[in-house]
């Protein structure tokens, strides 16, 4: 068979026809433009965006945690018959994430099939990852004393690759994906539920263009921004579908591995795990991973060229060795690299790669939440050469913040996220008295690895998540009286007073109605955290820095293993000079980080 080629300008009956002729892939039309009409009334859906987050993973475990309570309180209540209860449908139809977010989009999908018990305040500190998973990996499962470990270095003949211990990542993606084989279905949540990972594919794909010319010569590209995509399914039929992506990796929550190591799993949970390995893998920091699929789900990249119903794709093949069918490997480290906030993958899952969903208040009836828990507050930090600058400060310092900036940053989503009179579109960031965004959790410290050193610091952006998310769903996650989703309401004048809250659409100046309303045992008022105090980091410093000391110590010696005894010894005295001044640069790092934030 012929190597396919670019197909530029493809109206979709055409693009649907040369997938299946060409790929063999069977695309459903409501993959490239999915109708209003196909969101029954009465119904809203959502889905979920996690964004990059390293050690704030905490405060996204946290909104997950208590949004999964309060849609589980409202359906047990609609399923009893309790009186006075909205009558309206939600449901969660796909979700999406990058890094610690990507990690928290697979966990919490995978735990959507089984029974999880809230991590309420001052009821939670016993949880096993069998029991909530979010609270058990973010919380509980990791910290800086086993990521400070020697275990990955343990062989004398052991190669660097990675400036952290990552044996524990290993680990807690297992603990976190294993539990009971035991199937609980929640209506709100769609059938596949759609969930896309990003990574940094170090491989990437190579497309090659041809360009018009008085040469044969065309132009190569390689693309190292990769999503890896699920489709969670229940083994019952009762939940409402979600149009099949063909790309997608289908995993039967009925078959969860119940133990054992992840390369004895079935196939697609080795795949769930690989993924989320590789999406948090921080560059360096972390030790990159490998990811299996079939070259199926890599090829075309299907790219939108015109939005509508009218609307065109575009086609890309891309080049590889061997048949179609070729299993794929490729090296990968952390989502964010390349995309740290994977908007549309989640936003495309709703309305198709060529729709849009309605904006306004009386129309909408579909929206992406983005959760962010690093969004930064505007400062004037205009940066300029100085004489003091050394080119490790530019590379280390300048050039990589404003690389990991840049890969946060999709302006077109954040101005739309923060429109007042646009619903189809919301932002859950963190917030605290008069602190916003990254300044009012602890995990932002340090590059985001802050929340590591010590487990108040998670606990803290835990609470605070699951304060924002009730916070959220009161006031902001709603639309004004006036839209249809509330029709259905038994006694509506009643619940609508019952139920409304204190914001008000900008536009038809009407109160506005949550969409998701909070019942039974989430109606109590999450207690805001109190900030750690300076004390929680005493308390484990002087342990960081002896394992700090030691992870340095056996890192120089395996990086110099190779050398010979001469070059050994030149280095050796060296590093007998430098090693106390590099471990005073990196305390006193530490140290001002955390003073910044007055947590030391």
């Amino acid at each position: 068979m012929e190597r396919p080629t670019i197909q530029p300008n493809l109206k979709v009956d055409d693009a649907r026809s040369y997938l299946k002729t060409t790929y063999g892939l069977d695309f459903p039309s409501e993959f490239f433009f999915r109708p209003e009409s196909a969101t029954p009334d009465g119904t809203f859906e959502f889905a979920l965006c996690f964004a990059g987050s390293v050690s704030a993973g905490a405060y996204l475990a946290g909104v997950a945690d208590f949004l999964i309570e309060a849609l589980d309180c409202w359906e047990a209540a609609k399923k009893a018959g309790t009186p006075g209860i909205p009558t309206h449908t939600v449901r969660l139809n796909a979700m999406s994430g990058t890094s610690g977010g990507g990690m928290t989009s697979l966990i919490l999908a995978s735990a959507l099939g089984r029974k999880i018990t809230p991590a309420r305040a001052g009821k939670s500190s016993s949880l096993k990852s069998a029991e909530n998973p979010l609270y058990a990996t973010w919380v509980k499962g990791i910290d800086i004393t086993q990521l400070l470990g020697v275990g990955d270095l343990a062989d004398e003949k052991a190669k660097v690759q990675s400036l952290l211990d990552s044996g524990r990542i290993s680990t807690l993606a297992q603990e976190a994906l294993t539990g009971s084989s035991e199937v609980v279905t929640r209506s709100y949540v769609a059938n596949p539920l759609h969930v896309g990972v990003t990574i940094g594919n170090l491989n990437g794909f190579e497309h090659e263009f041809a360009l018009k010319g008085p040469t044969a010569y065309g132009y190569s590209a390689r693309v190292h921004e990769d999503v890896v995509r699920f489709s969670f399914e229940y083994p019952s039929p009762l939940n409402v579908g979600m149009p099949v992506n063909p790309m997608a990796d289908p995993v039967d929550l009925s078959a969860r591995p119940i133990g054992g190591p992840l390369s004895q799993w079935l196939r697609p949970w080795q795949l769930v795990g690989q993924a989320a390995m590789a999406t948090g893998a921080f560059p360096v920091g972390l030790l990159p991973r490998d990811v299996v699929r079939d070259w199926t789900r890599c090829e075309p990249r299907i790219l939108p060229m015109e939005l509508g119903t009218g609307g065109t794709v575009a086609l890309l093949p891309a080049l590889h060795a061997g048949a179609p069918t070729k299993e794929y490997s490729c090296l990968c480290v952390d989502g964010g690299t390349f995309n740290n906030e994977p908007f549309e993958v989640a936003r495309t899952a709703l309305c198709g790669l060529l729709g849009s969903n309605k904006r306004t208040g009386v129309d909408a009836k579909r929206a992406v939440v983005m959760v962010d828990p690093l969004v930064v507050a505007p400062g004037d930090d205009f940066e300029r050469l100085r004489d003091s600058d050394t080119v490790m400060r530019l590379i280390s310092g300048l050039v990589m913040r404003s690389f990991v900036d840049q890969s946060r940053t999709h302006l077109r989503e954040w101005t739309s996220a923060m429109a007042e009179d646009i619903y189809s579109r919301y932002l859950l960031a963190p917030s605290k008295g008069t602190a916003s965004g990254e300044d009012a959790i602890c995990g932002s410290v340090l590059g985001a690895f802050g929340g590591f050193l010590s487990e108040a610091y998670r606990e803290h952006d835990f609470r605070l998540g699951r304060r924002n998310c009730q916070r959220f769903l009161q006031e902001h996650f709603a639309l004004p009286e006036s839209n249809p989703l509330f029709n259905s309401w038994r006694d509506k004048a009643e619940m609508q007073g019952k139920y409304r809250c204190a914001t008000t659409d900008p536009v038809t100046k009407l109160a506005c109605i949550p969409i998701i309303p909070l019942v039974g045992a989430v109606t109590e008022t999450e207690p805001e955290p109190t900030w750690p105090s300076r004390q929680e980091f005493i308390l484990v410093r002087e342990q960081i820095y002896a394992l700090l000391e030691k992870r340095i110590d056996v890192l120089y010696e395996h990086l110099v293993a190779d050398q010979s005894w001469l070059v050994r010894r030149y280095l050796g005295l060296g590093w007998t000079f430098a090693k106390p001044d590099l471990l005073k640069k990196v305390h006193a790092a530490i140290e001002d980080a955390l003073k910044a934030k007055q947590l030391f």
